[in-house]
């Protein structure tokens, strides 16, 4: 698996790839676009290349490319506990606005279930799935490819999410390690590995 970071603005999106086919993992701010080109540059890789971009959730830092992304050709995958979420974007950049923001295309955007999802990514040479994961937000979702890694956005830190007492973050974490994953990759911040049961960081 082919993993390209990419930050601008203290926060990263990913392009994750096998067999020179990748998804978008965010989209990042909206004056990100020079930085993603750039990155996509130096990599080899042409938009062609990118099946799909995944948001884990429609915050500015995280979703304010799509419309960009979208009109150059990239697919939107939305899990169906994030349909409508991009309202609430959309009225962020009307109280905030920013000359490169244009709101999400929905006639572009490709509803699947995390059995789907499995399946489109399967056919790019990926083992893994779209997992929904509330508790920063509710329309939150992580990417995870069993017995390896997990992107999980702005999902709570590991080894503080018990100090939340919030049985919603507990719950997603316990979805995530579910699929065996020792590395977790951010959205803020340096990759980290995830205790195991049995370890001494485990639940701290």
């Amino acid at each position: 698996m082919d993993i390209v970071q990419v930050e601008h603005k203290h926060a990263k999106c990913y392009l994750i790839g096998a067999e020179r086919r990748f998804v978008l993992l965010d989209a990042c701010w909206p004056d990100a676009l020079f930085a993603l080109e750039a990155a996509m540059k130096k990599n080899g890789i042409d938009y062609a290349d990118v099946a799909a971009m995944i948001v884990t959730h429609f915050h500015p830092d995280h979703a304010g490319l799509v419309r960009q992304l979208q009109d150059r050709g990239v697919a939107l995958w939305l899990h169906p506990n994030q349909v409508g979420f991009d309202a609430w974007l959309n009225d962020f950049f009307v109280r905030h606005p920013d000359r490169f923001y244009r709101a999400p295309r929905q006639d572009g955007a490709i509803v699947v279930t995390t059995g789907q999802s499995k399946q489109l990514l399967a056919g790019l040479g990926l083992r893994g799935a779209l997992i929904p994961t509330p508790g920063h937000s509710k329309d939150s979702v992580s990417l995870v490819f069993d017995d390896v890694c997990a992107f999980t956005g702005d999902h709570p830190h590991a080894d503080y999410a018990q100090g939340f007492g919030d049985e919603t973050i507990s719950k997603s974490w316990a979805r995530i390690r579910s699929h065996r994953v020792s590395l977790i990759y951010p959205a803020h911040g340096a990759p980290y590995r995830l205790p195991q049961a049995g370890s001494a960081g485990y639940g701290s």
